[in-house]
């Protein structure tokens, strides 16, 4: 789910009474741990001098989480809604885990980003009796890096995808019998052409602001990605002639129905001043 940088300076303040000596502690009991190559320096992971770990440790320090209570369930919540203390303000989360149900098994973990460590997760997924654990870091496709891990740590022994080759025979079930170049041209003749289109499903995403310069896209997409979400800009021409010129489109998403993607959309208003509205891809 949605991981607040300000609560955690909260907890590092009112435990250790400061940020400094929390980082301190965290190291500390990172170490008891066996993450001996981790020093922390703020309980958030933003970039930061001195502030280091590895895939291992990442790894490691995961293992042991899975043993405290409640740390699985959180993991495995898909969405929830929070209320606010006195106030009758609600909060939306959603996780960011794509393949927390939509994998061959369900995966349970953490996401992360900054510029620095770029694309991150750690996580776990468990087949039968085996549970493994991996951790992903500077990534440029995190969840095809991902699954490639787990498949290599259980080494083929994963249930089939489901669904895809059913939706695939149903696609072709339905397309219309092969007919005869002669028949199409007697039926164009007496009624109106029917143009066939894919089926597909729709997607949709949230769109955050359209500019006339990249950088300022990239800009805002940098932004977002370090709240944990994923963004994408489109390359748009507007315009003909002399008057057209390119535009830099900012989406978040994709999301496989509207009510994800409103979901979402209520969560990011929570954290950020931006304008969004959510669109079909």
């Amino acid at each position: 789910l949605n991981s607040a940088n300000d609560a955690s300076i909260a907890i590092a303040e009112h435990l250790a009474s400061s940020v400094d000596t929390f980082g301190e502690k965290m190291t500390a009991r990172a170490h008891l741990l066996g993450a001996t190559r981790t020093n922390f320096v703020n309980p958030h992971g933003l970039t930061q001098d001195g502030h280091y770990t590895t895939a291992r440790d990442l790894s490691t320090i995961f293992r042991y989480a899975l043993t405290v209570p409640k740390f699985r369930e959180i993991l495995g919540t898909k969405a929830v809604v929070v209320g606010v203390e006195n106030s009758s303000r609600r909060i939306a989360l959603h996780s960011h885990n794509r393949l927390l149900d939509s994998y061959r098994i369900p995966v349970i973990g953490k996401t992360g980003y900054t510029v620095a460590a770029k694309k991150c997760f750690v996580g776990a997924g468990r087949y039968g009796d085996r549970e493994i654990i991996v951790a992903v870091m500077g990534s440029r496709d995190l969840w095809g890096d991902t699954r490639r891990l787990l498949e290599f740590g259980f080494d083929g022994d994963l249930p089939p995808e489901i669904g895809v080759r059913s939706k695939r025979q149903e696609v072709l079930d339905q397309r219309p019998p092969a007919r005869t170049r002669a028949a199409s041209r007697r039926e164009a003749k007496s009624s109106p052409v029917a143009v066939a289109r894919s089926q597909r499903v729709p997607q949709y995403a949230i769109h955050v602001g359209t500019f006339d310069q990249r950088e300022r896209a990239e800009r805002l997409q940098r932004a977002l990605g370090r709240r944990g979400f994923d963004v994408a800009i489109d390359r748009l021409a507007d315009g003909r002639g002399r008057s057209r010129r390119v535009l830099y489109r900012v989406q978040v998403g994709p999301y496989q129905n509207r009510s994800q993607a409103e979901s979402a959309a209520r969560t990011m208003a929570a954290q950020v001043d931006l304008p969004t509205r959510v669109v079909r891809r």
